[in-house]
């Protein structure tokens, strides 16, 4: 993808992506790539084609409203390969570069609800989301 943006997530280990204020995904990391499929390797890919219809509107008014009503993290659900949809922590944040304003939507997998089968699996997934986290905010 060429654009003029360095893209500070590039290798982060979960989706994550840069939206223009048109909708359009500009850039996406492999996480989001492995998740949704070659879809993103282009620059023209609308944030709708990802997004499930089992969020509340659609991606666009979703933007309009985030903008008017931001919210650091926010629950949103996504088609991923397949038609699968999955339930992510999405982070949100805008940027503006050039007078033209951006979204980054980091995507954090929930929880499913389900207890761990052990507490060696439920520390080491722990461990992993404070770690995502903790680069996260550093990143911030």
């Amino acid at each position: 993808m060429k654009t003029e943006f360095v893209f500070a997530l590039e290798n982060a280990g979960w989706p994550a992506f840069l939206v223009d204020e048109a909708g359009t995904i500009r850039r996406s990391n492999q996480a989001a790539v492995k998740a949704f499929g070659a879809i993103l390797e282009g620059e023209s890919t609308l944030l709708s084609a990802i997004w499930s219809p089992a969020n509340e509107g659609t991606a666009e008014q979703f933007l309009s409203r985030w903008e008017r009503f931001p919210s650091a993290t926010v629950a949103l659900k996504f088609a991923g390969k397949g038609g699968v949809t999955t339930s992510y922590q999405t982070h949100v944040c805008s940027l503006t570069r050039n007078e033209q304003k951006h979204f980054v939507f980091q995507l954090l997998p929930q929880a499913a609800g389900a207890a761990p089968v052990n507490s060696v699996a439920a520390g080491a997934e722990n461990r992993d989301l404070e770690a995502g986290m903790a680069h996260k905010q550093e990143l911030d």
